[in-house]
């Protein structure tokens, strides 16, 4: 028995990365996902990818009322974070402290 299949789940961060992947394998175990993201685009890719089996939000983690809001409108069983800032990939000198530090200061 599926422990996973006819539970509800929000992803936040859904679109790339870690919360993509937990997207895909979600769906596979019989999960209904809302998948949230910032960015239009990445959730219309998201939402093509599983041909419409995925509920998808446009909304921003950082503001105060996404969670209260989420989670009073779909009432979800299992929340999955997987947001942060994707970091600028460089050598060390290549960075000024501002920019070192943006995908922390985001993310924590």
């Amino acid at each position: 028995m599926n422990p996973l299949q006819d539970k509800s789940a929000v992803v936040i961060g859904a679109s790339s990365g870690v919360g993509l992947a937990t997207v895909k394998q979600l769906v596979s175990e019989g999960v209904s996902v809302v998948a949230v993201a910032r960015g239009r685009e990445g959730l219309s890719a998201l939402s093509a990818r599983f041909d419409g089996a995925v509920r998808t939000v446009q909304a921003d983690a950082t503001d105060a009322t996404t969670a209260e809001r989420l989670l009073r409108e779909f009432d979800p069983q299992l929340v999955v974070l997987a947001a942060g800032v994707r970091p600028h990939m460089g050598t060390f000198d290549e960075f000024s402290w501002e920019a070192f530090s943006s995908p922390w200061n985001a993310d924590t």
